[in-house]
C-alpha cells in the first residue's frame, strides 16, 4: 500500500491566495454596496444590490469550506491546514455578510410597506 503525501506547489498556493483575494474584495464591495442603499427606497440601487448579492453568494461565497471533513492525510499537510483555516475564515466572513443582507432587505419591505406589515 502506498502512502499518498499531498503537498501543494507554489502555482497551487498562488491560486488560493488570488481566489481568497478576491472572495474577499467582492464581500467588500458586495458589503459597501449594501450600506449605501440600506437607507434609499424604492430605487435601482437597492434593486442591484440585492442582484449583486445574490449572485456574489453564489458565484464568490465558499459555504462549505467549514463543513469540510478533512482525512488525516490532508491534515498532515501543513500547507492544506493553513489555507483551510484562511477560507474557513471567508466562509464564516460570508455568513455574516448573508445575515447582514437578508437583515437589510427586510427591513427596506417593512420600511416600505409601514409599521403595519409587521
Amino acid at each position: 500500500m502506498e502512502k499518498c503525501i499531498l503537498a501543494m506547489a507554489g502555482l497551487a498556493e498562488a491560486a488560493a491566495m488570488i481566489e481568497l483575494a478576491v472572495s474577499w474584495l467582492a464581500l467588500f464591495v458586495l458589503a459597501l454596496l449594501l450600506f449605501a442603499s440600506a437607507g434609499t427606497f424604492r430605487n435601482r440601487l437597492f434593486i442591484a444590490s440585492i442582484v449583486l448579492t445574490v449572485l456574489g453568494v453564489a458565484l464568490l461565497a465558499p459555504l462549505n469550506v467549514p463543513y469540510i471533513n478533512a482525512t488525516a492525510e490532508e491534515l498532515a499537510d501543513p500547507d492544506y491546514r493553513y489555507w483551510l483555516g484562511r477560507f474557513r475564515v471567508l466562509a464564516f466572513a460570508w455568513h455574516g455578510f448573508i445575515i447582514m443582507a437578508v437583515a437589510s432587505i427586510s427591513y427596506h419591505f417593512l420600511k416600505r410597506n409601514g409599521p403595519s406589515a409587521v
